[in-house]
């Protein structure tokens, strides 16, 4: 199951949302039973890719920022 998606927060998925809601749409009492079940993993690995490709980067700014600041705090710790 995918949290609820939105073309605005998902730039990358975008292709995968509007399959999936195209699916559904088509589908009709089908997609309760499976026939949107490609579309469906698609779209939740998409939905994976992003999120990690969004968490390491802000791992990535996280750190730098860490970085920083330690260095700012020894910078006070020697001026005393």
């Amino acid at each position: 199951m995918h949290p609820h998606v939105s073309e605005h927060q998902n730039q990358s998925c975008v292709e995968f949302i509007d399959a999936l809601f195209r699916c559904h749409k088509e589908s009709g009492w089908k997609k309760f039973i499976g026939s949107c079940n490609a579309a469906q993993d698609a779209l939740n690995e998409c939905l994976r890719l992003e999120f990690e490709n969004k968490r390491r980067t802000q791992l990535d700014a996280a750190r730098t920022k860490r970085k920083e600041v330690l260095e700012k705090w020894k910078e006070v710790d020697e001026y005393q």
